[in-house]
């Protein structure tokens, strides 16, 4: 039963990672975004 759901539930989880963070970028406005890009010094 459950052994179909793993991968529209993986595809989701991503879709929801890339919206966080661009929620994040635009709306917040907290340089979260730039922080996962940019390699820390």
């Amino acid at each position: 039963m459950w052994k179909g759901l793993g991968n529209p539930a993986f595809i989701i989880l991503i879709g929801l990672h890339a919206a966080a963070a661009l929620c994040h970028q635009f709306l917040l406005k907290d340089g979260t975004l730039r922080r996962m890009l940019v390699p820390a010094r």
